[in-house]
């Protein structure tokens, strides 16, 4: 019999939460039945917000962070029977400050152009057709930090070409000085 009553006060529970899910609350509470009558025990179910009408993002992940400056692949989850789709790319979380704006065909842009170093970056997706849908929610990711500057070694200082000409003279003259050297030893 507990078992039963068990699996009753599982399904009302189960059934009470979906209402209140359909309702749209944002934040709501359910007090465990094992609380005691005046503490503060209780479950919560935080940030539930009803599902818009639009496309499912997918990649870049939101909060993603060193994602390449080039060539980066934009997805989502296809909405309905929608085929095109409005890709907007933006600096700022109001997507305002915008950047890159294309109607694609597909669950996905590839954005060709070359994003700034470790800068945050703004997303959304809308599916246009007979009649547009809503904007997916925005997404954020930031972009990898710039590689290292690798300085190359100084040069060699430049020698003033006076100093390379009396070395070479110099050498010159031992050369020449050997040479007579030897001549007049072998006539000794």
């Amino acid at each position: 019999m507990n078992r039963l009553k068990f699996r009753f006060t599982c399904i009302t529970l189960i059934l009470l939460l979906a209402a209140f899910i359909s309702s749209g609350l944002n934040i709501f509470n359910i007090e465990s039945m094992w609380a005691a009558p005046d503490s503060q025990e209780s479950v919560r179910f935080m940030d539930y917000s009803p599902p818009y009408l639009g496309p499912q993002l997918a990649s870049p992940l939101h909060g993603s962070i060193d994602c390449p400056v080039t060539a980066l692949d934009f997805a989502w989850v296809q909405f309905k029977d929608y085929s095109e789709y409005k890709f907007v790319l933006a600096t700022d979380p109001a997507v305002t400050e915008i950047i890159d704006e294309a109607q694609v065909s597909g669950c996905n842009y590839w954005y060709n152009g070359t994003l700034n170093y470790s800068t945050e970056y703004f997303w959304h997706v809308m599916a246009v057709g007979p009649t547009p849908s809503d904007w997916s929610v925005t997404w954020s990711f930031q972009t990898k930090a710039a590689p290292p500057v690798v300085k190359s070694p100084d040069p060699l200082p430049a020698i003033p070409f006076a100093i390379v000409l009396v070395e070479i003279v110099t050498a010159v003259g031992l050369i020449i000085w050997f040479i007579i050297a030897r001549r007049n030893k072998a006539k000794l």
